[in-house]
């Protein structure tokens, strides 16, 4: 699960692998189940409150066991998933929203990446000599 950063929504994810997006205060979901991913939930990020042009918190990102780390915005109109990143060849473990814009992937093919929110374009990796579980 992970908090929003304005603390108005809480976002789930898990082993159906879907993503639901929670009213806190009522204990209802805001949308329907965000769909996409093939395999289970790892984690959640948040976009940092700083870097979001509405300034509200609509912006996450989610990574999973069938190796992809998606972007979603749960308001935008439409389909909610505004990009799949597939870098990794096996499951991704953790993803982190920095500060300065930049998304951090953690996977089981013992890579870390770094790329870059807007235009997500791939910026580097760095090989671990044992699973990363956390970045």
């Amino acid at each position: 699960i992970a908090w929003a950063p304005d603390g108005k929504t809480l976002i789930s994810g898990g082993r159906d692998n879907d993503i639901r997006v929670w009213d806190p205060d009522t204990g209802k979901e805001k949308c329907k189940p965000l769909k996409g991913h093939r395999q289970f939930i790892n984690m959640i990020t948040w976009e940092p409150l700083h870097l979001s042009a509405t300034q509200d918190s609509r912006r996450f990102a989610s990574c999973s066991k069938d190796g992809t780390t998606k972007i979603w915005n749960y308001k935008r109109s439409g389909t909610p998933l505004e990009m799949t990143l597939g870098q990794h060849t096996k499951s991704v473990l953790c993803v982190k929203w920095g500060g300065e814009g930049l998304i951090y992937t953690a996977g089981q093919d013992r890579m870390c990446l770094c790329l870059a929110h807007c235009g997500i374009e791939y910026m580097g990796e760095r090989h671990f000599e044992t699973t990363a579980f956390d970045v």
